[in-house]
């Protein structure tokens, strides 16, 4: 490392390592560990770019490791020669930077060449992280891009792309890269075997010129109609020569198969028997004699039979007869021709002229297009490597910050901005809170950040734009100032650190001592919500009894007569009133002895007394909050949600300030006093001044007064 040496600094009460450069990542490298201020952290624990942590993140487990960082960085040193740009965090790559000595680096270069020819950025020494991050703007801009397959628009050739198509339509397409349908060799293998056996059985037919197979085209391309009239009446000439076969063996046929056959009464039924019945009467000889006696029906498709077929097995010319042996011999030599037939059906490629695929068998089109696909197939690898360029300009561009919130976390110490652990800042009683961490389970993040002396509000944050609804969980620290006006509802505003604003509510609290004043001052707050209650409730009960009574009056128009009952002379109204009286006077000389002793009294004392009174309240609650001030740990804050610390980082009233405060007026800003204002408008009119001042301290004394005369009353 040419010397560099390692520098520490003490944050938080921790000696971290100081991170500057790319100097002091490598020095990280060669330390132990232990001297790490973070050993492992969630992923989802980072505010940063995800692409960046799914590299950093090795093993694809959610969690970053020491192991993984120290293997990212040793790649990055690797494949690049010339380190300066991680230290300025550059989102380009200069070429010249990338080791190409080293393998990996120099499947980078060719990747690089690639991209930047398929921008049509030749010429350039630099790429971009935008550039490639927008793949599909690389990938539709070359026709060659490493997934195999070929759209008709990537083509220079308009008979080629023609080509294409007609595979596409016979069997389907795929995507490509860039989104574009197209095929790969599975399609046009397919596409090219299903075409040569189209291509022989026209031949076989002679469908695809003067040639043809004698077996499947016996008389020449009159098979056609042939064997077309031939496989229309087939099934009743079968039928025909069956019945003739049972006369033979003297079976009327008729009886049998007739016999019991009901004459049908409309029209459409009599077609229908006559479609069923026999082509002509059975005869024993086993001939078919095609003449004025066969079923009218069958008439004229008989007729077209016998023209176009007997013609051409008969030695006698004008015979309109066949037998059953020369219709066994007609079958036999129309099979080639109907398995011909049916073969037409399984070749989806029946659907393109044959002169079309003549044309591309000839011009060996499918050779052709296989080059592309392998041209194509030549650069995956290359474009693979393209991954490796987002790696490194990835790890170029974040590590130098990353390392100062892992190896060291320095950068959460930084005033002039958020780190990467901060998820982002809360707005919320006229303060900003800014340490705040996303969480999955409030219940089991409390368990931990209990012990950190720390108070941390929850929060449920909240948003909804166009692409629906978000929410999350919060955890945010409360480091200075005041608790008094925080608690559960309290609505605020979140920033993240890509600017959106949520909604924010409290929906949960670890409260714990926030700064020394509010400690000092917690006894008497206290003590002062305490006798506020026991007031309330005083008066409470009294206004309830009263209520009852006059209720009771009210309900009551006819009281019933009053008991004679013994008045004691000792709880008489007189006796009563006689009593108060002795009661408020000795209430005034209890005062007026207490005043007179005091009087004697010095004054320091008096203070003194009252320092030593506020000392037996307040002074317990005052050093047990100054302990838990002194023992607050962010270090055990981290750890609640995920993180591995290796040092306690103790948090300090310095350093609370940077995490919780007011933000202070403009420089140039005028500040008005309201109160001031209204104050000095008042003084205008002394009179009114004092009359109010009277009337309060009447107000004062009267109310002192029926409060001690109730007491005593309640006493007695």
């Amino acid at each position: 490392m040419d010397g560099h040496k390692c520098r520490f600094q003490k944050l938080g009460g921790a000696f971290q390592l100081i991170i500057n450069d790319h100097k002091d990542l490598e020095a990280a490298l060669t330390l132990d560990e232990a001297l790490w201020m973070v050993n492992s952290a969630p992923c989802d624990g980072f505010i940063c770019d995800s692409d960046f942590l799914k590299y950093l993140d090795g093993d694809g487990d959610g969690r970053v490791r020491t192991d993984d960082v120290k293997d990212a960085l040793q790649w990055l040193f690797k494949v690049l020669k010339d380190r300066s740009a991680i230290d300025r965090s550059d989102s380009f790559l200069h070429l010249d930077t990338v080791n190409g000595d080293e393998p990996e680096g120099n499947e980078i270069l060719s990747a690089a060449a690639l991209i930047l020819k398929n921008l049509g950025c030749q010429d350039s020494r630099t790429l971009s992280l935008e550039q490639v991050r927008d793949r599909q703007k690389i990938v539709a801009r070359g026709r060659s891009n490493g997934d195999g397959i070929i759209p008709p628009e990537s083509t220079d050739s308009e008979e080629l792309a023609s080509f294409i198509r007609d595979i596409m339509e016979v069997y389907g397409s795929r995507s490509d890269l860039s989104g574009e349908k197209g095929v790969g060799k599975e399609e046009l293998g397919k596409f090219k075997e299903s075409a040569k056996n189209c291509l022989d059985w026209l031949e076989k037919g002679g469908l695809a010129g003067e040639n043809h197979d004698d077996a499947v085209l016996p008389w020449g391309k009159d098979t056609h109609e042939i064997c077309d009239s031939a496989v229309k009446l087939s099934s009743k000439i079968d039928e025909y020569f069956d019945l003739c076969r049972l006369l033979r063996l003297g079976i009327d046929p008729y009886d049998s198969a007739l016999k019991n056959a009901q004459k049908p009464e409309n029209p459409s039924g009599i077609r229908d028997f006559m479609l069923a019945s026999p082509l002509a009467a059975p005869r024993v000889d086993e001939t078919l004699i095609i003449d004025s006696t066969v079923n009218p029906v069958y008439r004229k498709e008989l007729s077209d039979f016998a023209s176009k077929l007997l013609p051409k097995i008969k030695e006698i010319e004008g015979t309109l007869s066949i037998s059953s042996n020369e219709w066994d011999k007609i079958k036999q030599k129309i099979c080639p021709y109907l398995d011909w037939k049916k073969d037409s059906a399984s070749n989806p490629v029946q659907k393109i002229p044959h002169e079309r695929l003549k044309k591309y068998i000839d011009n060996d089109f499918a050779s052709r297009l296989n080059e592309l696909i392998e041209e194509d197939e030549l650069v995956a690898k290359e474009l693979k490597a393209g991954d490796k360029i987002e790696k490194v300009l990835l790890f170029q561009k974040n590590f130098l910050r990353f390392g100062k919130n892992f190896i060291s976390i320095q950068e959460l110490f930084d005033p002039s901005g958020n780190s990467l652990i901060q998820a982002g800042t809360l707005v919320m009683d006229g303060r900003r809170f800014t340490l705040t961490m996303k969480v999955s389970n409030i219940d089991d993040h409390k368990k931990t950040a209990e012990k950190s002396n720390i108070c941390v509000m929850y929060l449920a944050v909240f948003r909804k734009d166009d692409t629906g609804s978000s929410t999350m969980n919060v955890a945010v620290t409360v480091t200075s100032g005041f608790m008094r006006n925080l608690f559960p509802g309290k609505n605020g505003i979140f920033f993240t650190p890509d600017k959106k604003e949520w909604d924010a509510k409290v929906i949960d609290f670890i409260r714990q001592p926030v700064s020394l004043s509010e400690a000092a001052q917690m006894p008497f707050v206290k003590t002062g919500e305490f006798f506020s209650k026991q007031f309330d409730k005083f008066f409470s009960s009294r206004f309830k009894d009263l209520d009852a009574s006059i209720s009771k009056t009210v309900q009551s128009p006819t009281p019933p007569p009053p008991q004679p009952q013994q008045q004691s002379s000792m709880l008489g109204g007189s006796m009563l009133l006689m009593g108060g009286s002795f009661g408020v006077a000795a209430l005034g000389s209890s005062f007026a002895y207490m005043a007179n002793i005091l009087k004697n009294v010095p004054f320091l004392h008096l203070m003194l007394m009252l320092f030593i009174v506020v000392l037996l309240i307040g002074g317990p609650v005052v050093a047990l909050s100054v302990y838990k001030l002194s023992r607050r740990n962010l270090g055990l804050f981290l750890e609640a949600s995920g993180w591995a610390v290796n040092s306690p980082l103790r948090l300090t009233r310095r350093m609370g300030k940077l995490f919780t405060g007011t933000p202070d007026f403009p420089a140039d800003a005028e500040v008005l006093s309201i109160e001031r204002i209204i104050t000095t408008e008042l003084k205008a009119d002394k009179k009114a001044e004092v009359s109010f001042k009277g009337l309060f301290k009447a107000f004062v004394f009267t109310l002192i007064l029926i409060i001690i005369l109730m007491l005593f009353m309640n006493i007695f």
